[in-house]
C-alpha cells in the first residue's frame, strides 16, 4: 500500500468504515511489553500508526501516559471513542508520522507496521522525526510486516 500520505489515508479511510473494530487484542497478555517499559522507567508513550489503538488502550490501562497518532481521522475518532468509554486518558490526533514534533518529550515510541507502509524517503524522515520526539535514552519499539524494499 505505498502511496502518498493523502492517498494513504484515504485508503485507511475505508478500511476502517468497511471493517468492523475488533477490541480484542486489547486484551491479549501485554506483560513483556508492560514489564520492559516499566523497567525503563517510561512514564510517556507515543503510538505512532495506532491502527484499531489497541496497544494505546492496553499501555493506558497499565498507567502509561499514551499519546496516538495516526491518518486516518475515522482511526483517531474510534480510538477517541474507546478511551472516553474506559475513561483512559489517551490524547489522539491526526498527524502523519513525518510531521511528528521535534521536541523530545516521550520516554517511549512505538510504531507497529509503519514505516513498511511508506516509500523509503518518507520512512527515513519518519525515523528522524521518531528520535526527534524521544526523550534522550528513549526507548524505540519498531515493527516491520512488509517486505524489505
Amino acid at each position: 500500500m505505498k502511496s502518498h500520505p493523502e492517498e494513504r489515508a484515504r485508503v485507511w479511510e475505508r478500511m476502517f468504515l468497511q471493517t468492523p473494530p475488533d477490541r480484542s487484542l486489547a486484551d491479549r497478555d501485554w506483560s513483556w511489553l508492560i514489564e520492559r517499559l516499566h523497567a525503563a522507567e517510561v512514564k510517556t508513550v507515543l503510538d505512532v500508526g495506532f491502527g484499531r489503538g489497541h496497544w494505546s488502550v492496553a499501555l493506558a490501562r497499565a498507567g502509561f501516559q499514551v499519546t496516538a497518532v495516526e491518518i486516518s481521522t475515522v482511526a483517531v475518532e474510534h480510538l477517541r471513542a474507546w478511551a472516553e468509554e474506559e475513561g483512559l486518558p489517551i490524547e489522539a490526533f491526526v498527524c502523519p508520522a513525518q510531521e511528528l514534533p521535534t521536541d523530545g518529550v516521550f520516554d517511549a515510541v512505538i510504531a507497529n507496521s509503519v514505516l513498511d507502509h511508506m516509500f523509503k524517503e518518507e520512512a527515513e524522515e519518519a525515523m528522524r522525526r521518531i528520535y526527534a520526539v524521544l526523550r534522550p535514552g528513549g526507548l524505540l519499539l519498531l515493527g516491520m510486516d512488509g517486505p524489505p524494499d
